[in-house]
């Protein structure tokens, strides 16, 4: 009879849909007005700064707005001297925000950009002068390098793309010119790399109908020397791109062509001489945002999905939001945001000020909705270990795992007579399986258990360490594909 019992739980458990017991984005205080293309950017103090970017209109903005997780209010910070959109925010060493360049006209559409450069300071809420670029520039890269100076690259001039390259020093508040880009570009990713070099990837050659660029080449700051690595598999601009604690670089996302957002994403290792596909996407977009989490996972919110973009005040936007598991090599669904946007801001918060908030969240913020509307809200999401696990079994994730050719699963989770948890696993081909199981608070439960089999159905038992009541994650490998599994045990 207790057998039964706990086999009962554990079917119960499975049959409920796994979204009504997920975590969910959950909105928190909103911005002063409805804007987008503002630069949201985590301190030292846990608060989170939104610089700058366009109101409804399209008029770019100096105001500048903090978010306290303390409170989950936002609060107006001292404003920049120069409005601005289209600009980057480097945060220092020291904790000071650095915002070079951008674009300062009252109409999104037509370009004036500026070699402004200002310095914030979080302990002081003041905004210092810090210096200008020697060209004025919007939709360029700023690279923080190891020595604490800062790599501008390309970018738009306000009458065409440029090849120009400056290197930022915050302690003199000085630019020198280096050695330019091998392709003159905009709207391009960069990402810095464990040696200190710089990767830029991407980008276009002007405007919507330009040529799009899959091209990437390399900057060596010691001898200050570009050199050409290999050509993405795909154009991106705007694409997403991350360096992972390994040395991996992952782009993913971004436009290919006028009308088409670039499908898969890619990754880049070794030698960082050759592009491999890697686990696509489920959905493409543009103009979404992306945040490096910890422990090497990558979360990508929003963005525009359709493949006739017009204007800057139009298209489809996305609430679907995806995260790039470096660990498993895969992408998994994470919840959906409550409101779908594209153009807005993102960050992720470690906080110990507010315990009915999650220890780790990502905090997105305003942005556009669809054709001509816009946002002030701003919405949060756990991604805690506990509740990344959680997501990797919400319904939309199991769907995924399981439509793969090369492997399937079956009734998931039964109890054997003895009592004891057992894995039911159908393979379609060879391949080495890896087991291991996790508490809710991602706490290993298990010796890692690793078998080679061939295909067919198997009957796996799960060993745990120390069974005791409650709920439990299994990770299950099978060659490059994963896939998390929930039970429940009653003593």
């Amino acid at each position: 009879m207790k057998t039964l019992s706990r086999l009962l739980l554990i079917s119960l458990v499975l049959l409920i849909p796994f979204g009504l017991l997920a975590q969910s984005w959950q909105y928190t205080g909103s911005l002063s007005i409805k804007k987008r293309t503002g630069i949201l950017t985590t301190l030292p103090n846990q608060t989170a700064l939104y610089v700058g970017g366009a109101d409804a209109s399209g008029v770019a903005l100096n105001t500048c707005e903090l978010y306290d997780p303390a409170t989950a209010v936002w609060t107006i910070a001292a404003p920049m001297v120069t409005a601005r959109e289209r600009h980057t925010c480097t945060l220092l060493p020291d904790g000071r925000l650095v915002v070079i360049g951008g674009n300062t006209s009252p109409n999104y559409d037509y370009s004036i950009p500026t070699g402004s450069i200002e310095i914030y300071d979080y302990t002081t809420n003041q905004w210092s002068s810090g210096g200008s670029l020697s060209i004025a520039r919007q939709n360029h890269t700023a690279t923080l390098l190891n020595d604490g100076t800062i790599l501008v690259a390309g970018g738009y001039i306000g009458s065409n793309i440029t090849s120009s390259v400056e290197i930022y020093d915050p302690s003199t508040q000085t630019c020198r010119d280096a050695a330019p880009l091998l392709l003159a570009r905009h709207d391009h990713s960069a990402t810095l790399l464990p040696d200190g070099r710089v990767l830029v990837t991407g980008g276009r050659s002007g405007g919507a109908g330009s040529d799009y660029f899959s091209e990437s080449e390399i900057y060596d700051p010691s001898p200050n020397t570009w050199q050409v690595t290999g050509n993405m598999n795909q154009a991106r601009i705007k694409g997403s791109l991350v360096t992972f604690s390994d040395g991996t670089v992952l782009t993913s996302g971004g436009r290919n062509t006028p009308n088409s957002s670039a499908p898969g994403s890619e990754i880049l290792t070794g030698t960082y001489s050759s592009w491999t596909s890697t686990s696509p996407m489920f959905q493409p977009v543009t103009w979404q945002m992306s945040t490096l989490l910890p422990s090497d996972r990558f979360l990508v919110t929003g963005g525009i999905t359709d493949a006739n973009w017009s204007n800057s005040f139009t298209g489809t936007m996305t609430p679907t939001c995806e995260w790039y598991d470096k660990p498993n090599q895969r992408w998994y669904y994470a919840p959906q945001l409550n409101q779908k946007r594209s153009y807005h801001g993102a960050c992720w918060i470690h906080q110990t000020v507010n315990e009915a908030l999650p220890t780790d969240l990502v905090l997105v913020a305003a942005g556009i909705t669809g054709d001509y509307q816009f946002t002030e809200t701003a919405e949060i999401l756990d991604v805690t270990d506990h509740a990344l696990l959680s997501y990797m079994t919400m319904p939309a994730n199991s769907t995924a795992a399981v439509s793969d050719p090369k492997i399937s699963f079956a009734a998931v989770i039964a109890m054997a007579a003895s009592d004891q948890a057992v894995l039911d696993l159908t393979l379609d081909q060879a391949e080495i399986v890896r087991i291991e199981v996790y508490t809710a608070s991602s706490e290993s439960v298990s010796a890692k258990q690793e078998i080679a089999l061939p295909p067919g159905a198997y009957s796996i038992p799960i060993d745990l360490l120390t069974p005791t009541s409650g709920i439990y994650f299994v990770r299950i490998v099978a060659g490059v594909r994963t896939t998390m599994l929930k039970f429940a045990l009653l003593h």
